[in-house]
């Protein structure tokens, strides 16, 4: 019986790691979207600030922005086309009006180890499931300066993610954008 009871414990545990391993042809966008969007307001209400709705504008400009990045293959905030070429001009493409905006951005390459940078250490992963990548991208934007300051602007509101994935390099792409109507 005992025997048993340990199986079917070890079968559980391995069916919730399979569960949340990502098919990086066929990601899961809205488990990403919600995992990466609760650290960021979990983040926010700890520093006493509102957290941030979810934007359908927002994300077009994001989703635009993150195939951009394939396209090039490189993490950037600008584009050449100028009706593109910026944050603001991206979320106006897409018919949207806000006073304040903010970008960030990010990637990792799928199967190589990524370093996660704390206080205590350095934390080596491989980033092969839904927390994990969504830990990577809040870790990277919470520690740098300009990113960090995107997250923590008192008057945004409005929140907005998109993906891409290069499967020729296997890089994955997230971009976030932030708003105030």
């Amino acid at each position: 019986m005992r025997g048993w009871i340990v199986l079917l414990i070890w079968v559980s545990c391995l069916t919730n790691v399979y569960a949340d391993s990502i098919d990086w042809s066929h990601p899961d966008v809205d488990r990403l979207r919600t995992a990466i969007n609760s650290r960021i307001n979990q983040f926010r209400l700890s520093n006493k600030l509102t957290t941030l709705e979810d934007d359908s504008i927002l994300d077009l400009a994001a989703q635009n922005q993150a195939n951009y990045c394939r396209s090039t293959q490189r993490v950037r905030h600008d584009q050449p086309k100028a009706q593109l070429a910026d944050t603001r001009k991206r979320v106006q493409f897409y018919g949207g009006q806000y006073r304040t905006l903010g970008e960030n951005a990010g990637s990792f390459t799928v199967g190589r180890k990524a370093v996660f940078r704390w206080d205590t250490g350095d934390t080596t992963v491989i980033i092969d499931t839904y927390e994990k990548a969504a830990e990577w991208f809040f870790h990277l934007w919470r520690l740098s300066p300009v990113h960090r300051s995107n997250l923590l602007y008192p008057n945004l509101n409005r929140s907005g993610l998109g993906f891409a994935y290069d499967p020729t390099n296997q890089v994955f792409y997230a971009v976030h954008v932030l708003g105030r109507i």
